[in-house]
């Protein structure tokens, strides 16, 4: 469909007055039968807003809005609220509990996916009553996902019945159906190497590249005159390998009785007015999504692989922390301001902790200038995290799956990574910093966007006392924290992901029960995350003495917006990746594998297969006791008093697989399960 829909675009683009149904029809060689369908697209576009419906059924293009790619007068930000979306004269409108008034609100036409009545959505209203929807929060409960054999959709999750299409018909394709009294197709995927992540962005909404800036943001000669010049500085970066957006660079520098430590962060906010189209649009996507073998950043290319990513070489405008350490590594000082640098060296990950690891003589011409300081920054990052532990931070042993990809981009294999000595030094870096301004601003009563890691629920400890005496755990605990830091074997890390729930973001300060700190907040990677932005716009108004740039509705807004934007963008490169390695695995043909137990219900376990890193559900029904929910709720048990608890290990046959539509289901080996 979308395909239709921008030969539709480029051919009113052409035009100077509105065109006819019928010279629609005659573009697009549709067959007169084909009407409705040409109608319902035309309907759709209205209520993205791509296109206006004039006098005597005639279409036209939408003017551009500050959300698209052109100029215009900017859009207050008021609230985020939630709705259910109905049909209605001129777009989509969204009602809500608290007003006596529906919100009209348009689809993005740059976002992906398909609304329809009856779904949950986030609108970010703009005037009165007036708005941009978010994404889909919750779909209506009609949408069902499977395969279309025939003019049957036959359902890929829970126990639906297939859904009878009357015009629709299919030979195995991945759909989106809506059932109802009148069933339709809402989606239809070919099975091509790409669906996965087609298929992806279209379920949690995520955004299509930036198109190429017809003009690039400049920066006024008197705005670069009042920042530090640092670029004698040495400085670099450390990134992954494939990493082409730099927005965070080092420094070390070996002083009277102690070290200057300088985090240096691209200052996008230079490049970036606010309200503009390209801040709109930046605003709007929330985040960079990581999808493997692709990114969507948050900025055009133009910005974040080029004037803002501190690339070697390059002078780039940064805000620079910069900590007077002593010789024990604890802060005497520290000084924020805006710079300018010049980064002298692009080191990845691998090849630091190559080095650091053997302290082998290299011909990296990096070793020579900063190999002392890095050795210093390893030292640096032990200590912090040293202080880290004991106030109580969570850390996790869970290694995390690298796609490796053949040229031909089919998944060749999966590696297991749990980050080496380069990637805990920036870790700590970027928390001191992180830390450092969330202080700040709590110390100078400056508004901003707060990170927030609720702790776990007050029943929490009763339950970890049940799975104690369920698993036979010798230890003692007054809290969740101190359960958590005496579980050494990683097998039992699955329970502490179900005890922590997902970080977010708040106009307020609140506490991290990850960090085990207060007034936490992000401050490093404005190229990749707008909360980032907002926080730099809101400082750099503190230290010039200008009123704020967001109020506090503003900002409460724009961190549910971001939260949620986060949220999307997560499992869309989750659900892209799972796609991926189910490929791998149908196409090995192995049935059956070791596994660990990663969560249970009261319906089945799920089993993480060793080395792939992803989940297949066993039901209830293929286990040969009698189960059911334990009462700490993270095992199993059967009437004979066996457990099958998260972290158990178990042994596993595939039975039914299917890699578009995330599907794995399994059956134990072990009949005495």
């Amino acid at each position: 469909m979308n395909l239709i829909k921008d030969e539709i675009c480029a051919y009113l683009s052409r035009q100077q007055s509105p065109i006819g149904l019928k010279r629609l029809e005659q573009r697009l060689k549709l067959r007169r039968q084909e009407r409705n369908y040409l109608r319902m697209v035309l309907k759709e576009m209205v209520r993205e807003g791509r296109i206006q419906k004039m006098e005597n059924q005639c279409y036209q293009l939408a003017p551009k809005t500050p959300f698209g790619e052109s100029t215009g007068a900017a859009l207050s930000v008021r609230s985020l609220v939630t709705g259910v979306l109905v049909n209605g004269k001129g777009g989509f409108h969204v009602e809500t509990r608290t007003r006596r008034k529906a919100i009209l609100a348009r689809w993005p036409f740059n976002m992906q996916g398909r609304p329809v009545a009856g779904d949950r959505v986030l609108v970010l209203e703009t005037g009165k009553n007036t708005g941009i929807i978010a994404g889909i929060e919750y779909p209506n409960r009609g949408r069902t996902w499977g395969r279309l054999r025939g003019q049957r959709v036959i359902p890929a999750f829970g126990k639906n019945r297939s859904i009878f299409l009357q015009h629709e018909t299919g030979k195995g394709e991945v759909v989106e159906a809506l059932a109802g009294i009148r069933p339709r197709v809402l989606a239809r995927f070919r099975e091509v190497p790409g669906s996965a992540a087609v298929i992806a962005c279209y379920r949690h909404n995520l955004y299509l590249p930036w198109p190429k800036l017809a003009v690039i943001p400049q920066v006024e000669e008197n705005k670069l005159n009042r920042r530090m010049d640092l670029t004698d500085l040495i400085t670099f970066t450390i990134d992954g390998a494939d990493a082409k957006d730099f927005d965070d660079a080092l420094s070390l520098e070996t002083v009277e009785d102690g070290y200057m430590l300088g985090v240096h962060i691209a200052d996008v906010s230079a490049y970036l007015e606010q309200n503009s189209p390209l801040d709109q649009g930046a605003m709007l996507r929330g985040v960079s999504v990581y999808l493997p073998n692709q990114t969507l950043p948050m900025l055009p290319e133009e910005l974040s692989n080029g004037l803002c990513s501190l690339v070697p070489g390059e002078p780039r405008l940064c805000m620079s922390l910069l900590f007077r350490l002593n010789r024990q590594f604890e802060i005497e000082d520290f000084r924020v301001t805006p710079s300018r640098i010049r980064s002298r060296f692009r080191l990845r990950y691998d090849h630091v902790n190559q080095w650091l690891k053997t302290d082998a003589n290299s011909k990296e011409n990096w070793v020579s200038e900063i190999g002392d300081s890095l050795k210093i920054l390893k030292a640096f990052s032990v200590f912090r995290r040293k202080q880290r532990e004991k106030r109580g931070a969570i850390f996790l042993n869970i290694p995390r799956g690298e796609l490796v990809f053949t040229e031909t981009g089919q998944v060749s294999g999966v590696t297991g990574e749990n980050g080496g000595i380069s990637q805990r030094i920036v870790e700590e870096c970027m928390l001191l910093a992180n830390e450092t301004i969330g202080n700040l601003f709590m110390e100078k009563k400056i508004p901003g966007i707060f990170r927030i890691h609720p702790e776990p629920a007050p029943d929490t400890l009763q339950a970890l006392e049940h799975l104690k005496k369920e698993l036979h755990l010798d230890i003692r605990f007054s809290s969740v924290s101190s359960f958590i830091s005496q579980l050494k074997d990683p097998r039992f890390h699955y329970i502490i992901l179900r005890l922590m729930g997902r970080a977010r973001y708040e106009g307020e300060s609140g506490y991290h029960f990850g960090l085990a700190t207060s007034n936490y907040l992000h401050f490093t990677s404005p190229i990749r995350r707008y909360a980032d932005l907002v926080v730099h716009r809101m400082l750099k108004a503190w230290l010039n003495h200008v009123p704020a740039p967001y109020s506090r509705p503003q900002l409460n807004a724009i961190a549910s917006l971001v939260s949620f934007r986060e949220t999307r963008a997560f499992y869309g490169e989750l659900d892209t990746a799972e796609s991926l390695i189910l490929d791998k695995i149908q196409r090995e043909q192995k049935r059956e594998f070791e596994g660990i137990v990663s969560s249970v219900s009261e319906n089945g376990i799920f089993v993480e297969l060793a080395d792939w890193f992803v989940d297949g559900f066993v039901p209830l029904s293929k286990l040969s006791g009698r189960y059911r929910l334990s009462r700490s709720g993270f095992a199993l048990q059967d009437n004979q008093g066996r457990f099958i608890s998260i972290g158990s290990p178990i042994r596993v046959r595939i039975e039914k697989i299917d890699p578009l539509l995330r599907s794995l289901k399994l059956q134990p080996v072990d009949n005495r399960l």
